[in-house]
């Protein structure tokens, strides 16, 4: 690059070469907690077997972690393509419900992730019927007595009592 001047770089983990941030696609740029274990686009690997692209094997890129994976690495049921809206792909380290916490998408073996991996299965049927909270996004089962929550005089939904300040 004709860059001048002293701007700081990131170097590879692997090759050693240095990268402006700027330089960088957005996708491609290290997050802040990456500088010293960023790899750049030729030296991408997978974090499974360890093995680098191939012209037959792609690799998935976490958008959280950006670690990246072949999808035959990643096991059985796992998705092994981004969301088709958002281009969204979160590995099995990274991935966890929103609503719940679960770091697995159901306990049926064709559960699936939801939401663009935002939500479990269970969840996702519940949010579905309009049971979360419109301030929290927290799903609850019709039959949660447990939670203090309240009905909207507007809107008719239902709110944790927490959301609104309320206790």
């Amino acid at each position: 690059c004709a860059s001048s001047g002293h701007v700081e770089f990131v170097y590879c983990q692997v090759c050693c070469e240095p990268f402006h941030k700027f330089c960088l696609e957005e996708n491609e740029r290290p997050l802040e907690d990456q500088l010293e274990n960023w790899c750049c686009r030729r030296c991408k690997f997978c974090h499974v077997c360890g093995r680098q692209h191939q012209a037959t094997k792609q690799l998935l890129e976490c958008n959280k972690c950006r670690n990246s994976y072949h999808p035959e690495c990643l096991g059985p049921n796992y998705p092994t393509k981004p969301t088709k809206k958002k281009k969204v792909w979160i590995c099995t380290k990274c991935v966890r419900c929103k609503s719940c916490g679960s770091t697995t998408p159901g306990k049926g073996w064709d559960a699936q992730w939801s939401h663009d991996f935002s939500l479990c299965h269970d969840c996702a049927k519940l949010f579905a019927k309009g049971n979360f909270c419109p301030l929290c996004d927290k799903c609850y089962d019709d039959d949660d007595y447990e939670s203090k929550m309240m009905q909207c005089g507007k809107c008719d939904r239902w709110v944790h009592s927490k959301c609104e300040n309320l206790s």
